[in-house]
């Protein structure tokens, strides 16, 4: 009977997501969500001079990158926004910024990959348009009637300089095999030539300089790379007028006529991201996190009644967010690893479903911070109960009092993480607070019955096990899978009741027993 029940399940799932491919047109790709990124800069110092002037670039909006939820925290600075050229400006200014100051921009920021395709028969030909001629003038930083500049791109480019895409390759391939140096003040094309080693605006100027040399139009395109966590560094890349369209390159990270979805350019020509008032001790500092969104290709769907657009706009009146929805249908598959690891394997755990919980919370903080912090809280509660046990307390006051302590830890992991790391802590609130009480206690009996070795043994086990539902759920396959096609929670039903009725040996028994085993198959 068991069999048939779970055949049938699988195959009411398969069916349903069958008809929604065929007949329907969906597809996980169809509905990948899209990575956006919460952007936060801040910008801070210590002076006691009586005017503060703060100035820097704001990201626009193109054909690639989106912008919105922009927020602007200040105390006692005035703020003016303003457009110049191509580029949008703030300016903070304050006659009384009282010692410490800190100003804040944060926005959510989208971005598409591109890569372009140039023509190999394309030639050079002499610009006659009036805004492009800027893009073909020398300048201090980027002198290419230099000798030293002139020699160099006769050596290298010289024989080429006919068509557009040698000249490309070859300034692309010379600058890309000067070393990389961290960012450090700004390089000049004739500095970054003469050291051969430069941080990535010395590089991008003297590709810029090797392509106005040859008469194609090059500007310098400054930005940021939007990895998860806090660092100190913009970046600068280059763009070339080729066809008509502004061409990306990045010599400095291998990126020739493509651009990653996660640059963001913040301001257009040979600029510095960053001015300020002399001797206020300014620092700045990016704060990045990356997190999935609704794909708009999901209104693609609108038209058919199985759409899953309609349950996502229906969580979204409920105040259900993707990421919500998301982890709600990818934890099932990590309870499903679990009981796997249990019932057939024969891993013990704290918890039945503590390993997959974990996982959950952990898809918010990354896997090894989110063990560090788990094994941290239950380590620390576990010692604090030996205390309680020798004040010989009832069972519930003495969980109650350990649920508090769970608390305060957990807020303590949070501001610490904010205070000291680069690394996002704040969602360690995420762990599930009343099972980490409940583990604590569960390990300190186990050590009290068992034995530390025992008990230390098990904690293995747990985090092992969350590895790998961690290593699942954070799968993007599956999760768009699931996002997609929700009825596939049918299909880990069945798997679950299969799970329900395995009668063989568990892995760890086999191994236990193996000289029974191996004897007993062997006569």
């Amino acid at each position: 009977m068991a069999k048939y029940t779970v055949l049938i399940i699988v195959l009411a799932s398969l069916i349903l997501v069958g008809y929604k491919v065929t007949f329907l047109g969906y597809s996980p790709e169809l509905i990948l969500p899209d990575y956006n990124y919460n952007v936060t800069i801040s910008l801070s110092g210590n002076t006691d001079k009586s005017k503060v002037v703060l100035r820097s670039f704001l990201p626009t909006e193109d054909f690639r990158q989106t912008i919105s939820d922009e927020q602007f925290r200040s105390k006692d600075f005035n703020m003016q926004i303003e457009t110049r050229g191509l580029n949008r400006e703030v300016a903070w200014d304050s006659f009384n910024p009282e010692g410490v100051f800190r100003v804040e921009y944060q926005f959510t920021a989208e971005a598409k990959p591109v890569k372009w395709q140039i023509q190999k028969d394309l030639k050079i030909e002499k610009s006659e348009n009036e805004e492009l001629q800027i893009y073909l003038q020398e300048t201090d930083m980027i002198p290419f009637n230099h000798p030293s500049i002139s020699k160099l791109f006769e050596e290298e480019i010289g024989s080429e300089k006919q068509y557009v895409l040698p000249v490309l390759k070859l300034a692309f391939d010379y600058v890309s095999k000067i070393k990389t140096l961290p960012f450090k003040g700004s390089t000049s094309a004739l500095t970054a030539l003469a050291l051969q080693k430069a941080s990535c605006n010395g590089k991008s100027r003297l590709m810029v300089a090797l392509l106005r040399k040859a008469g194609i139009p090059a500007r310098l395109i400054g930005g940021l790379v939007m990895n998860s966590g806090k660092k100190k560094t913009s970046h600068q890349w280059v763009e070339a007028y080729i066809g008509g369209v502004w061409v990306s390159f990045d010599s400095t990270n291998g990126h020739f006529a493509k651009i990653p979805e996660n640059y963001l350019k913040l301001y257009i020509g040979d600029h510095i991201l960053f001015k300020h008032t002399a001797e206020i001790g300014f620092q700045w500092q990016f704060s990045i996190q990356p997190f999935l969104a609704q794909s708009k290709d999901l209104f693609r769907l609108s038209g058919n009644k199985l759409n899953v657009l309609n349950l996502f706009e229906l969580f979204e009146r409920s105040g259900v967010s993707l990421g919500i929805l998301k982890l709600l249908l990818m934890l099932p598959v990590g309870a499903l690893i679990a009981t796997f690891f249990r019932n057939v394997i024969g891993t013990q755990t704290y918890g039945t479903f503590l390993p997959a919980l974990i996982a959950a919370s952990a898809m918010e903080t990354g896997i090894w911070w989110g063990l560090l912090g788990f094994t941290s809280v239950i380590l620390f509660i576990a010692i604090i109960r030996i205390f309680f046990e020798k004040l010989d307390l009832m069972h519930t006051p003495k969980l109650s009092a350990m649920f508090s302590i769970v608390i305060i830890v957990v807020i303590g992991i949070s501001l610490l993480s904010v205070q000291f790391t680069q690394i996002n802590l704040s969602k360690a609130s995420l762990f599930p607070i009343a099972i980490l009480t409940l583990t604590a206690e569960r390990l300190s009996i186990t050590i009290e019955e068992k034995g530390n070795l025992k008990a230390f043994l098990i904690l293995l086990q747990t985090l092992f096990v969350t590895a790998v539902c961690f290593a699942f759920m954070s799968n993007l396959f599956l999760q768009t899978s699931f996002l997609a096609f929700p009825e596939l929670v049918f299909v880990i039903i069945g798997l679950n009741v299969w799970l329900g009725r395995w009668v063989g040996l568990r892995v760890f028994e086999i191994w236990r027993f193996k000289d029974l085993v191996f004897v007993e198959n062997s006569k």
